[in-house]
C-alpha cells in the first residue's frame, strides 16, 4: 500500500506503512503515535500530529424528497486544519462515529483547538 502527504505526493518516509498498520481505528480514521492516516476513494493519506492545529465537526444538511414525505439528510464529517486553514475533510458514516473520533481526537491531541 502506498502513502500519500495531503499535498498528493508519494511519501518516502520510512516505517510508515507499520504504523498504519498498528494504528487505532475509529470510523475510518487510524491513529497512531505521530500520525492520522484516512483514505479517501483508493489513497491512503497521512497527516502528522504536529500539523493539525484545529479539528472540529461539520453537519451538511441536504434536503431530500421521497415519495411519501420529505425531509432533511445529515451528512457528518471530521475536518482537520492545518495553518488555519481546512486540511481535510474525513466523511463519517453516522452522527455517532463522528462523536466517537471527536473524543478520540480530544485525548490524542489535548493541546489542540477542538470546536463542537
Amino acid at each position: 500500500m502506498k502513502i500519500y502527504e495531503l499535498t498528493g505526493l508519494l511519501t518516502s518516509e520510512e516505517g510508515l506503512l507499520e504504523q498504519y498498520k498498528t494504528a487505532k481505528e475509529i470510523a475510518g480514521l487510524y491513529i497512531s503515535e505521530n500520525n492520522l492516516f484516512f483514505r479517501k476513494k483508493l489513497k491512503c493519506y497521512r497527516m502528522p500530529k504536529e500539523h493539525v492545529d484545529r479539528y472540529f465537526r461539520r453537519v451538511n444538511t441536504v434536503p431530500a424528497k421521497m415519495c411519501c414525505a420529505g425531509g432533511d439528510l445529515l451528512f457528518h464529517s471530521i475536518v482537520l486544519c492545518h495553518n488555519g486553514e481546512e486540511a481535510a475533510e474525513i466523511p463519517m458514516p453516522d452522527e455517532k462515529a463522528a462523536l466517537l473520533v471527536m473524543k478520540a481526537l480530544k485525548e490524542y491531541l489535548p493541546d489542540v483547538l477542538s470546536v463542537k
